[in-house]
């Protein structure tokens, strides 16, 4: 656990940087889930009317972690569809605690959560950049059955992030990943994408000018699917969709949520 948690620190870990924010919305209500070692913090803001719809916000790689989620629109976005909105730290991010590489446990531990508290007719997944690589890795093996699911500017595999970003980190993981299987299957997302099997259909948003999740990471796990997959490319640099093309990008989403 020690050497797992020490190399997840070194290559993810932002919870040491978050601080929570002032400002968050009374509607807002706040969350601990306890399962053994694994502590998960949660938001949630229900729908105004229970039609039994629920999306799970999965954040990217950022030190506020799920209050990413509090001002971007996506929240407002999918609580105006009267959908429960649910997000949450990945742990080792924000204020849950540092596990391991197994994010798709988290997932599990989000999605018995909203089963437990709602009855859910509609279930939607969505993670952006970081968060899609939670979304795949919390789709794999056809434990967690999303209806739904949007991956969002998401690698093909982590070492491409150092590459562009950390050449030495980029060095440390050709020689770490083959000696950590833990952290290689979570790091490999084209691979771990072949194990989905629900939903039947998956979609996928890159942005054109984007140099750390380009398009052909996208194709490249729309390529390895075993699934349907829908990709599209939108304008703007890393996860800015949503603010350079704005009225495509929630027709996208709108338009995918009803079929």
């Amino acid at each position: 656990m020690y050497k797992a948690n020490f190399w997840k620190r070194k290559f993810l870990g932002r919870g040491s940087q978050y601080s929570i924010p002032t400002d968050i919305p009374t509607y807002w209500h706040h969350v601990i889930l306890n399962e053994g070692e694994r502590k998960l913090a949660v938001r949630y803001w229900s729908a105004d009317c229970d039609d039994g719809k629920v999306v799970i916000l999965m954040h990217p790689y950022r030190k506020e972690a799920k209050d990413y989620f509090l001002h971007t629109g996506h929240a407002d976005f999918y609580h105006q569809l009267g959908f429960h909105v649910v997000i949450f730290d990945a742990n080792g991010f924000g204020e849950s605690e540092d596990i391991d590489f197994n994010f798709g446990e988290d997932v599990r531990m989000i999605y018995n959560f909203c089963h437990q508290k709602w009855n859910i007719h509609l279930l939607t997944g969505h993670g952006i950049s970081f968060g899609g690589a939670v979304l795949i890795n919390g789709l794999a093996g056809n434990v967690c059955h999303f209806d739904k699911a949007i991956i969002e500017n998401c690698l093909d595999h982590a070492a491409h992030y150092y590459k562009s970003r950390n050449r030495s980190l980029y060095f440390i993981s050709l020689f770490l990943f083959p000696f950590v299987p833990s952290a290689n299957r979570f790091f490999s997302y084209y691979r771990r994408i072949r194990e989905v099997k629900k939903p039947g259909k998956l979609l996928l948003i890159y942005c054109k000018i984007d140099d750390l999740t380009t398009v052909s990471m996208g194709r490249r796990l729309q390529q390895n699917m075993k699934v349907q997959g829908e990709l599209h490319v939108l304008e703007g640099n890393h996860m800015e969709a949503i603010t350079r093309d704005t009225e495509k990008y929630f027709n996208l989403l709108r338009n995918y949520l009803e079929e």
